[in-house]
């Protein structure tokens, strides 16, 4: 089992992925692979404008249907409508978010 281990940690292949990559022998092949440039993000580059329609169009549709079709069976402590006023802004502001991510996917 320890042959393993120092094979693991100080064989032959971290350190060519160190000479490589132009780095110490003390990097990690972790560290290495993660600075490399080539890769691409999730979802490519437009992954915080997924997010931000994603919570947008939630934020739009979840507050409207708050206040046109509450819950039928309320628990002790639970409002009988949602807050209008409240609901309606948080709506807008949701509505705001979605339509500024449709936007910017269609530049």
């Amino acid at each position: 089992m320890r042959e393993i281990a120092r094979i693991v940690n100080d064989g032959p292949v971290r350190a060519r992925w160190a000479r490589r990559a132009g780095r110490d022998r003390g990097d990690s092949v972790a560290g290495v692979l993660l600075a490399d440039d080539s890769s691409t993000l999730f979802l490519g580059n437009d992954l915080i404008v997924y997010l931000v329609l994603a919570m947008g169009g939630a934020l739009l549709f979840g507050n409207l249907a708050a206040i046109i079709r509450p819950p039928a069976t309320h628990r002790d402590g639970d409002l009988e409508r949602a807050p209008v006023t409240r609901s309606l802004v948080m709506a807008v502001i949701g509505g705001i978010a979605a339509l500024w991510a449709l936007l910017s996917l269609l530049r």
